[in-house]
């Protein structure tokens, strides 16, 4: 026993039942989902871009525009900066046509 005091849990069993500092080597990575590429932090869901813009007035713009065409949209700020304007599936293709007459 003393021995595992003194060099840490010998596998995760052993880490399960003594808390303290050597359980965080199981646990505080970050995990990813199984198909994500790494890296990608821009995952919006089922949410899907139909505009990418420069200024989060223009995407609110746009925005008000799809609602009223009956589109819900939201904006998003990427990681590289730029605003997306988010569409869920079912009404994307009238958002990419509706988008396509004005941009």
């Amino acid at each position: 026993m003393l021995s595992r005091v003194l060099t840490g849990p010998r596998n995760r069993r052993d880490a399960a039942h003594r808390p303290g500092k050597h359980n965080r080597r199981y646990t505080d990575h970050r995990r990813r989902a199984a198909g994500a590429p790494p890296g990608r932090d821009d995952d919006y869901g089922l949410l899907r871009t139909v505009a990418l813009v420069d200024s989060l007035d223009t995407g609110m713009c746009v925005v008000g525009l799809l609602a009223g065409g009956s589109v819900r949209a939201t904006v998003a700020t990427g990681s590289d900066g730029l605003v997306r304007v988010l569409v869920f599936p079912d009404g994307y293709p009238r958002a990419r046509r509706m988008v396509s007459w004005v941009l």
